[in-house]
Order: structure tokens, then C-alpha cells, then sequence
């Protein structure tokens, strides 16, 4: 993506996450448009560094996305990246002028940074560096990924399950990283997210500027979708 092609664009009277995020989906979509069965993850959640990911695309690699609006700041993101690097196969920071040279210093050199800018009333996305390959995924936090019935899944399939129906996640997860290689792993891993079916239980966040709610989840899914949406309170910072 050159800084000067087209890009999705969304009218805006500020440079939001949530307008960042619309903006970002659309790019994702129109980069992998030759890889239909490529899945767009809001909000991955990274459950042994307790992290979230913006967003993260899954197809022939797992790519994660974190997003800096205006309205954000640097000072959780050399964790957020302690925690990524351990996990995406590429990464992309996608912050505005504000922050692009100050996350610099924290994130890696292989993260890819596209840089979000207001013009006219329009958010652009501009490319200021490509991604490259992570080289430290670690198996730990690869298998971290999968549910315990996908580990299980996974290890029945490979023969690799005997004695360890009962056990635990983490025995699970430990015995199936400890068995296969990692570019194994991988594959099962992002096979078994693309195969997952209204795990979504819950609304995405409705996110404003670095701050978010979560609706429970239960079959109160519209309700709390409703409700996110007229909210207008202070939230969390990201």
C-alpha cells in the first residue's frame, strides 16, 4: 500500500479508535481480497498474557493489529508488545501522527506501522513501514489460543490424547505444544479459530477513543448491544 493509493475512507470529526478500526477492517478486507476464507477477528484476546488484540486477521498466518487513536497513549503498549511478540506471526501498529514516532522506540523492527490521518474530513491509512516475519512466536502462547475441547481435539487427531481426556487446559495445552512442531502448532491453531462457529457470544466492544464496555455474555446480547451504544460515560482506558 502506497502513501498515495486510495484507501477506505469514513468521514469523522476526529481520529477515534472506532473510526480508526472501521477504516482498518475495510483495508484488511481489500489486502486479503484474493484470500476468501481470510478471518477478521475483533478483539482476540490472548488469555496467558491477559491482552487483547484491536484486531487480527487469520488466514495463512496470524497478522494482529493494535490500534492508537488520538484519544490513546503509549504507556500500556511495551506490554501489549511483550505480549504480541510472543504470539502473531506479523504485527501492525496502527496509530496516528501523534504517536508513530514515539511507539517506534517500544515496538520491534519487524511490526509494520500505518500511520492514520484526517484529510478533509476523511480518515487515510498511509504505510510507513512493512511487516516482516516474527521471529520469536512462542509455542506457550501459540496453543494458549485454543479451548480446552480444540486442544483435546487436536490431540485426538494426532494420537496424541491417551491418558489426558480428563485433564486439565494447561496439561492439555502443555503436553500438545511439547509434541509437534511449532509451524504444527500453527496451523491447528489458526484452522481451529476459523472453524469456530458464533463463539462471538457477546457484542465487540463499543470502543471511543481507547475506551471500552463489554456486554455480558448471555442471551442478553441485543439488549447489552443497545445499551453500549447509548452509552456517553467515561470507559476504561485501553
Amino acid at each position: 500500500m502506497s502513501s498515495t493509493s486510495p484507501m477506505a475512507r469514513l468521514k469523522a470529526q476526529s481520529i477515534r479508535d472506532f473510526d480508526i478500526r472501521q477504516v482498518l477492517r475495510q483495508h484488511i478486507a481489500d489486502e486479503h481480497a484474493d484470500e476468501p476464507d481470510t478471518l477478521v477477528i475483533d478483539e482476540l484476546t490472548l488469555p496467558l498474557q491477559d491482552v487483547r488484540a484491536d484486531l487480527a486477521a487469520v488466514n495463512g498466518m496470524l497478522h494482529g493489529y493494535e490500534i492508537k487513536s488520538d484519544r490513546d497513549t503509549l504507556a500500556r503498549l511495551p506490554g501489549q508488545a511483550e505480549a504480541y511478540n510472543r504470539t502473531f506471526d506479523t504485527m501492525t501498529l496502527v496509530a496516528t501522527r501523534r504517536h508513530t514516532d514515539a511507539a517506534r522506540i517500544t515496538i520491534p523492527s519487524w511490526w509494520g506501522i500505518i500511520e492514520a490521518r484526517g484529510a478533509n474530513g476523511t480518515i487515510e491509512l498511509h504505510r510507513r513501514r512493512r511487516s516482516r516475519p516474527n521471529p520469536s512466536v512462542t509455542a506457550t502462547a501459540i496453543v494458549g489460543l485454543l479451548w480446552r475441547g480444540e486442544v483435546l481435539d487436536a490431540l485426538e487427531e494426532l494420537n496424541l490424547a491417551a491418558g489426558l481426556r480428563t485433564k486439565s487446559r494447561r496439561i492439555l495445552c502443555c503436553h500438545l505444544a511439547q509434541n509437534i512442531s511449532l509451524n504444527q502448532l500453527k496451523v491447528i491453531v489458526r484452522t481451529k479459530l476459523k472453524s469456530r462457529e458464533n463463539w462471538r457470544v457477546a457484542p465487540s466492544p463499543f470502543r471511543d477513543g481507547d475506551l471500552s464496555r463489554f456486554a455480558a455474555k448471555s442471551l442478553r446480547c441485543q439488549a447489552n448491544r443497545d445499551w453500549l451504544l447509548s452509552q456517553k460515560s467515561p470507559r476504561r482506558q485501553h
